[in-house]
């Protein structure tokens, strides 16, 4: 929230409930890009940002997106990539690219972006299956990609056990 209130312009955060397809309050957002395309994702769920280390930059990624672990502060974190999860395979630009840290329960999880853009605020927009963000100064639409939902299953299946 203080990276938020830092780097967003003020805007209201009641949005106009009259507005077709309202869905939900405007709230800050870490907007990327992966797999070619930009994306949203909650910053407030965003633990730390780091920059992609150099083996995991050279390494591939399984069919379910991971793409291997880091250690940082003492912890084994499990990295997947978006471009995966999205179906899509892309080459990672050194330099660019860093792995957004998100807990779920006391466990640390990674998702690698191609790069970061800027934090906005955005407001979820129609019905929660299209997974869609408004950013209501300019009305443009941005697919959110929901880290604790989204990576979450594919990290259970990988058999990590989650406290």
């Amino acid at each position: 929230m203080q990276l938020a209130s830092t780097t967003v312009n003020d805007t209201p955060d009641t949005p106009d409930d009259a507005a077709p397809g309202y869905g939900g309050p405007v709230a800050p957002y870490l907007l990327c890009r992966s797999a070619g395309n930009q994306i949203g994702c909650h910053l407030t769920d965003i633990v730390d940002i780091l920059r992609l280390p150099g083996d995991l930059l050279r390494g591939e990624a399984r069919h379910d997106g991971d793409l291997g672990t880091l250690s940082h502060r003492a912890q084994v974190i499990p990295v997947f990539s978006i471009a995966s999860l999205l179906g899509t395979t892309t080459r990672i630009e050194e330099g660019n690219a860093c792995v957004l840290l998100f807990r779920e329960g006391r466990q640390l999880f990674g998702a690698v972006v191609d790069a970061l853009e800027e934090v906005a605020r955005c407001q979820p927009f129609g019905p929660p299956e299209e997974k869609m963000l408004r950013r209501p100064e300019t009305g443009a639409f941005v697919p959110l990609f929901d880290l604790q939902t989204e990576i979450a299953i594919t990290a259970l299946d990988t058999g990590i056990a989650l406290p």
